[in-house]
């Protein structure tokens, strides 16, 4: 695993914001800015950060920030 050990609300905190600001940062950014509506990159970029893509271009890095341990509910 990449780095020490990270806490959970420390992991959400990333995923929020990779998951929410990216989206905004690529529409910013590319010649898309008009032509595609935000929603759309939210979808591709939501589908690009699943583990058919991400989790295999990735996987040390999908497993930091994604891994079922990170995401299993707490009782």
């Amino acid at each position: 695993m990449l780095g020490g050990p990270m806490s959970p609300g420390l992991i959400f905190l990333v995923q929020a914001l990779v998951v929410v600001a990216l989206p905004v940062v690529i529409l910013r950014f590319s010649r898309l800015k008009g032509r595609v509506p935000l929603v759309v990159i939210q979808i591709v970029v939501g589908l690009a950060l699943g583990p058919s893509l991400f989790g295999r271009l990735a996987p040390e890095y999908y497993q930091l920030f994604f891994n079922p341990a990170a995401l299993a509910k707490e009782p």
